[in-house]
Parts: C-alpha cells; sequence; structure tokens
C-alpha cells in the first residue's frame, strides 16, 4: 500500500481527525473530489475579497462585493473545468452583510496588518522523527489595545500594552467548536504558533526569514456571526423569577406587531354611566356616518395598539449571532507539548491505517461518498 508522503498541510490533519478514509481517498489514492458547494467557493472569495481590501484600504461595500463576485464566479468556472459538481447556490446577499459587518469594525480598519496569506514551512522533532509542514496564515494583525478593550472587555481589560499582536485565521462557513476548551485542543492554532515561532516564511526577496514571534492572542473570526437575523421569533428570556429580563440591545421596546385600523364600521357602541353612548374621540360625529352614535369597539378610524417587545429574547433582527472572534492562547511554555501532540496524528498518518468509521463519511456533501460506498457495499450481494 502506498504511503503518505511529506510535508504536511494543516487540511491533512484537520481531514485525518475529521475522517482517516476521506484523507486516504484524497492524500494517499489521489482521487479527486466529486463536489464541491457554493459555501466553499464564497469562502475562498471572501478571503480574497478581505485581503484586497486591506492592501488597497478599500473599504467601500460596493467595490468589495464587485470584487467577491467576479472572484466566486471564477472559482465556480474552475470547479466546473475540473468536472466537480457544485451544489448549492450562491448567496451574494449573506456575503454582503459578512464582507460588510467586517468592515464596519474599526478593529478591522484600524488594524495594521503585518502580513496576509503568508506561507510558511516548518520542521518538528517531538520525537525521534522529524515530521514537515508547509502552509498559511491567514493574518498576523497589531490592533489598538483600546479597540479591544471596547468590544472585547472580558477578554483584553487588563491587556498591558497599546497594541495588541494577533494571529487570525478567518473562517466564512458555519460557527463551531469555538469554546475555550474546543480551542484549547484545535491543532490548527497549535501549528501556526509553532510556525510564527520556529518556522521560515517567505520574503519579499523570495528568501527564508524565521520571526520567532509569540502572538499575544490566536483568533478564529467566523465572519458570519456578523450577518442579522432574519425574523424576530426567539423565545424571550426569564429570570429566576419568571420575569421578562431587560433588553439591552436598544434602548426603547421596538414594535413588535403594529396595530391595524379596523376594517369595517360594524363596531359595538361603548356605552358609559346611564347607558349613554361614550364620545368618540377619533372624529367629530358629524365627519362619520350620519348614524354613529359614538365610540365603537372596531371602526375604519380606529387602531389598535401596537404590541411591544417584552424583554430580551433569545435571537432578533437587531442582535448578533455572536461575538465574531473567539480567543484562545498559545504561549511558549506550551509549544513543547503541542508539538507532541501534532507528532502523535502525524505518526498516526504515516502508519498507513485508514480504518472506516460510519457516520464519518455518511453525509450528501462528502466529495468522496460514492468512492467509500463502492468499497463498503462490495461483495455484499447475497445472491439471492
Amino acid at each position: 500500500m502506498p504511503r503518505f508522503e511529506e510535508p504536511f498541510h494543516m487540511s491533512h490533519l484537520k481531514t485525518f481527525q475529521g475522517c482517516n478514509r476521506a484523507f486516504q481517498y484524497g492524500q494517499i489514492y489521489d482521487l479527486e473530489r466529486e463536489k464541491s458547494n457554493w459555501a466553499a467557493l464564497s469562502g475562498t472569495a471572501g478571503h480574497d475579497t478581505i485581503e484586497m481590501a486591506h492592501r488597497s484600504n478599500t473599504w467601500k461595500i460596493e467595490t468589495l462585493m464587485d470584487f467577491f463576485e467576479v472572484r466566486a464566479w471564477e472559482k465556480y468556472d474552475k470547479a466546473i473545468e475540473q468536472d466537480r459538481e457544485v451544489t448549492g447556490h450562491i448567496n451574494i446577499e449573506k456575503s454582503r452583510a459578512m464582507i460588510q459587518g467586517y468592515i464596519d469594525q474599526p478593529w478591522n480598519r484600524e488594524a495594521e496588518v503585518m502580513f496576509h496569506e503568508k506561507n510558511f514551512y516548518l520542521t518538528i522533532k517531538p520525537f525521534k522523527t522529524p515530521y514537515k509542514f508547509e502552509g498559511r496564515i491567514d493574518q498576523l494583525l497589531r490592533i489598538p489595545a483600546e479597540l479591544l478593550k471596547k468590544a472585547f472587555p472580558s477578554t483584553f481589560a487588563n491587556f498591558p500594552r497599546d497594541t495588541v499582536l494577533m494571529h487570525r485565521d478567518l473562517k466564512f462557513g458555519q460557527r463551531r467548536q469555538c469554546s475555550q476548551f474546543e480551542l484549547s485542543l484545535d491543532v490548527q492554532f497549535s501549528v501556526y504558533a509553532l510556525a510564527l515561532k520556529f518556522g521560515e516564511f517567505r520574503d519579499a526577496d523570495g528568501g527564508l526569514v524565521k520571526l520567532g514571534l509569540v502572538p499575544d492572542i490566536h483568533c478564529k473570526y467566523h465572519v458570519a456571526d456578523h450577518v442579522p437575523y432574519s425574523d424576530d421569533r426567539g423565545t424571550y428570556q426569564k429570570n429566576e423569577n419568571d420575569e421578562h429580563v431587560p433588553c439591552h440591545i436598544v434602548e426603547t421596546r421596538c414594535v413588535m406587531t403594529p396595530g391595524v385600523y379596523g376594517k369595517t364600521d360594524k363596531g359595538v357602541y361603548l356605552k358609559g354611566v346611564g347607558e349613554n353612548y361614550v364620545k368618540c374621540p377619533i372624529r367629530d360625529a358629524d365627519k362619520c356616518d350620519a348614524e354613529c352614535k359614538g365610540l365603537r369597539a372596531t371602526c375604519t378610524k380606529q387602531k389598535s395598539p401596537d404590541k411591544l417587545c417584552k424583554g430580551l429574547r433569545s435571537y432578533c433582527t437587531r442582535q448578533s449571532r455572536g461575538p465574531a472572534m473567539y480567543f484562545t492562547t498559545r504561549p511558549e511554555s506550551c509549544l513543547e507539548q503541542k508539538a507532541k501532540d501534532i507528532g502523535y496524528i502525524c505518526a498516526d498518518i504515516k502508519k498507513g491505517l485508514f480504518p472506516p468509521r460510519l457516520g464519518d463519511l455518511c453525509f450528501n456533501y462528502c466529495g468522496y461518498k460514492s468512492y467509500c460506498e463502492s468499497e463498503a457495499m462490495e461483495n455484499l450481494d447475497p445472491g439471492w
């Protein structure tokens, strides 16, 4: 059986951890994926658009969206040329909301970009066997600490310097694995941290240089958190006393259901003390139907009360989906252990053992599903 040939890439580790059989099909058998999808194509186009915004200092949404659409369709054409089926559809409005949300943040516009989409080369030797890596880092930034303290006080309130050195990985897909625990185990950030400290990067002249950097913080940036909710059906939140929790997003309560005017003039006449009809406060009686006797339960001149929001809800169109940036650290003191954790994964890959695991590949979006099905179903015909 053929074995994996180095160098490793980040996608290799992520694929192997998710499904070792998918890794085998793509990296050992060199099989092409049969499918792609518009979400993935839009994500790579989004990366290109963000890079262009920083390089050219362009923050106008229309200019960026024109660039995004050209890039997205170029990637679609390339997928078709490679005989890959492209599922789903391009969602321009969602992509616009993500890019608009990105450029709206002052901690993006005012960041100093040290580099963007930079290739690195890294060799780790946690045990006797060395492992070579190649990859690319999305962003290394210096951001004014005051901007981050205002937006993320729980993380940066006590940060001691004026600027934060941040490594950031952009994600345009669905948010997942963002808890502190999950981020602490994320091998992607461990590889990037090792590369920034010990790896080599291409300089402007094509040579290789070591940076020897340890970022203050690493960030997984889920740009889709900037996409607003589409409706206001979120469940009202209550405290331990079964009271509605006040909303902190807006100062005044939102109108949930605007009051409407009556459709007919057949409402019951309202009476006060002594069976006297209540005088209509809406319009003078002589300006309405001559037979109108006063205030009625409904009439075409009368509007029902607006229904106001009762307080904080699980989601609403004014509420963000999440903080967008999720943070973790890789101080120098932990890098030796992180290299060992990565080494265990590399060793498993080099062993060449890729047993199928039920559930890992059994989804329509998997680009290798037909290969896996044909292998699994082979020789299972009972001959009845």
